[in-house]
């Protein structure tokens, strides 16, 4: 018997809701790039499937909410969550993978405790980039 105590979100996303296939390209685009990085401060997918006209994606739940929720920070949680976050990207970069639109919006933290994990999340806009390579389009929230 398994003692795993993990709590899980499951994202459905209805393929006939979609009216765009671009953006049914691009979630499968932030899918397969969240699948390549194992990382702890960047939400894990554990699993997605197919099933009828829908697409499951089963990941990691965060229940904190977002940078704003705990506004201000002392020096010390900054400080905590500034290295957590250059952790996170330092790691996206070794693996060759850029993130384009870091805000406090896609960064959450796992639980409403106090010194809460705190997770990257929202990988829409990243890009895979090979060593030196120049990129000349912007990206981001205005």
């Amino acid at each position: 018997t398994s003692t795993d105590k993990s709590l899980y979100a499951m994202k459905s996303i209805h393929y006939k809701l979609i009216d765009d296939l671009i953006y049914l390209h691009e979630l499968r685009h932030e899918i397969s790039i969240l699948k390549t990085l194992d990382h702890p401060h960047i939400v894990r997918v554990q699993e997605t499937f197919d099933y009828g006209s829908q697409l499951f994606v089963v990941m990691e739940v965060c229940t904190g909410g977002d940078l704003y929720t705990r506004d201000p920070y002392t020096d010390a949680e900054a400080a905590r969550i500034v290295a957590a976050m250059l952790s996170a990207i330092t790691y996206m970069h070794s693996k060759g993978i850029i993130h384009r639109d870091l805000k406090y919006e896609n960064i959450l933290f796992v639980s409403e405790a106090p010194q809460a994990e705190i997770k990257l999340i929202d990988f829409g806009l990243s890009l895979p980039v090979k060593k030196d390579e120049m990129i000349k389009s912007g990206a981001g929230t205005m």
